[in-house]
């Protein structure tokens, strides 16, 4: 899928965009064959303040994607954030990170191990009432980030475009793309940073870094491992807060908060982070889960379709679905 909600689409002269984060509701699946559209509209700019470059804007984006029948599909607020490239830079506030993490050749051994021996619940069903408040999810590991695990994202996503389209994507939109000398004056858009050390160091990060949506794709991985195939994956809102550069190794790790039935649905809050190999919290987020339940009060379901979250009173702890 092309399009991310929340993105930096439009490209502003000396200014960076970086992806800030997504707030999803599902209600259908989608099947072979279906058409997607996605309509977008603006919900709000604000203007705040940043140890990373002082002064930053954020702006907040809605997508309803809906199916060829017209039927909602899923809806997601995605913000992203606006920083001066040069104030990013001076600032150096990740002035101290090591540029790329040096493992041992143990450490490595462990994360390989870890990677491999990762298992999805698959067909055996989770039911609500065998579902724990502070049970801890299987941990997903993911590293350490590669140029590899980048463009392979980046293909699976349909981001890429070169040649004609490319050249006909920087008329249209000049300010998001330059010509590096580094390729020989060949075109590329601003947030090459993903796969070039220099231009992200250009805009104060440490090195090349990953897509927030690929931590957000790693975190709902993490959800749907442990929930089976009979349960529905309700909300998904994850915040990119720290960067994922090159070298790092993401713990994706998650805890049960909270349980509860809503109008006959058998509802599980989970709260889910990335984590590091420095233990710093790179991705904080939360997930709700519709479960089978074995009371038959509860009705079987197919999908989220029956339910919308801003319909109903969420449990005070919940974060509430943008826009409030």
């Amino acid at each position: 899928m092309r399009h991310w909600s929340g993105r930096t689409r439009w490209g502003l002269p000396g200014v960076h965009g970086f992806f800030a984060g997504n707030d999803w509701e599902f209600f259908r699946v989608l099947r072979p064959g279906d058409a997607v559209n996605c309509v977008e509209r603006v919900l709000d700019v604000q203007e705040k303040q940043s140890a990373y470059s002082g002064r930053l804007v954020i702006q907040y984006v809605e997508t309803t994607y809906s199916n060829q029948r017209d039927e909602v599909v899923a809806r997601v607020v995605g913000w992203c954030t606006r920083h001066q490239r040069r104030a990013s830079r001076e600032r150096g506030k990740y002035a101290d990170v090591p540029k790329r993490h040096e493992y041992t050749e143990d450490e490595l051994a462990s994360i390989d191990e870890r990677v491999l021996n990762e298992t999805a619940r698959g067909g055996q069903p989770r039911y609500w009432e065998d579902t724990e408040i502070g049970e801890e999810l299987p941990t997903v590991v993911r590293g350490p980030l590669s140029l590899q695990d980048v463009s392979a994202f980046l293909v699976g996503t349909g981001r890429s475009s070169a040649h004609g389209v490319l050249l006909r994507e920087a008329l249209r939109h000049p300010d998001h793309f330059f010509r590096n000398p580094e390729s020989g004056g060949g075109l590329e858009y601003t947030g090459i940073g993903h796969l070039r050390d220099s231009v992200a160091e250009a805009v104060g990060v440490p090195g090349a870094y990953d897509y927030g949506p690929q931590r957000v794709s790693w975190l709902g991985t993490l959800m749907t491992n442990w929930m089976g195939d009979d349960a529905f994956l309700k909300r998904l809102r994850v915040e990119t807060r720290r960067f994922n550069v090159y070298g790092d190794t993401q713990f994706c790790r998650g805890r049960v908060a909270r349980k509860y039935i809503n109008n006959g649905n058998a509802l599980v809050d989970v709260d889910i982070w990335a984590e590091n190999q420095r233990g710093e919290i790179t991705a904080p987020g939360m997930a709700t889960v519709l479960l089978p339940s074995r009371d038959p009060r509860n009705p079987w379901f197919t999908d989220g379709s029956q339910l919308s979250l801003r319909d109903v009173t969420l449990p005070e702890e919940t974060p509430p679905i943008l826009p409030v």
